[in-house]
C-alpha cells in the first residue's frame, strides 16, 4: 500500500452528469485553471474530443485512459 497525501473536496454545483458545454464552462471558471485534466467518464471517442477542445481552448494537458488502464499520479 502506498500512502498518498491528498485532499478530498466537494465541488458544489458540479454534477457527474454535466454535458460538454457545462464541463467547458466549469474549467473556464476555475481559478487557477488546472494544468492537467484526465477525461475518464463516458465514451472513449467523446473523452478524446473533449480533451482536444480543452487543449486548444485552455492550453492544458489532457489524457483519456482506456478502460481498466492504470494512471500513475505521482
Amino acid at each position: 500500500m502506498v500512502k498518498i497525501g491528498c485532499e478530498m473536496v466537494t465541488i458544489d454545483g458540479f454534477s457527474g452528469h454535466s454535458d460538454r458545454r457545462q464541463l467547458l464552462e466549469f474549467i473556464e471558471n476555475m481559478s487557477p485553471r488546472p494544468k492537467n485534466v484526465i477525461c475518464h467518464h463516458g465514451d472513449y471517442q467523446k473523452c478524446n474530443e473533449l480533451g482536444r477542445t480543452l487543449r486548444e481552448k485552455f492550453k492544458v494537458r489532457t489524457f483519456a485512459p482506456n478502460n481498466l488502464e492504470t494512471v500513475r499520479l505521482v
